[in-house]
């Protein structure tokens, strides 16, 4: 199967003084998600993809490579992407590697998902403001993931 192709351009992503790119998945973070998306997926009786990024043909954002042995390789572009655009490719490319059923992939996209949310969304730094918190209630809203 042939990588999809994404839109070429540059990021419209904000610069994080502190941590570059705002809301991109760092390397660390996305072998964790792999690891817990891989998790989710033997629970499910999947056969689990390995993942790598970059993916080799560049412009490519999202590519899935099928091996003679029956291995397949999920690559995707992590740089200048937010988090949840890279955890997104990453389980589409799962469902595509398992060749499954529409109805069978939204059963299984919404495993996955609930696998790899709580690493691709994360508590708040600490603030830096006048302590007021969100609405008065003491909550904070959460942030993607940054490097």
């Amino acid at each position: 199967m042939a990588g999809i192709r994404g839109i070429a351009g540059t990021s419209r992503w904000r610069e994080s003084e502190a941590a570059g790119p705002v809301g991109e998945l760092s390397s660390l973070r996305f072998a964790a998600v792999a690891r817990e998306l891989g998790q989710a997926a033997r629970r499910q009786g999947m056969e689990v993809p390995a993942f790598r990024s970059p993916p080799r043909s560049p412009g490519v954002r999202r590519a899935i490579r099928r091996e003679r042995d029956g291995s397949t390789t999920v690559s995707v572009m992590l740089r200048g992407r937010p988090a949840v655009a890279v955890v997104a490719d990453m389980i589409d490319g799962m469902v595509a590697a398992a060749q499954l059923t529409e109805v069978e992939a939204g059963a299984v996209r919404d495993e996955l998902w609930a696998a790899a949310l709580p690493l691709t969304i994360v508590a708040p730094a600490a603030s830096t403001g006048s302590g007021a918190s969100e609405a008065g209630t003491g909550a904070r809203s959460p942030r993607i993931a940054a490097a």
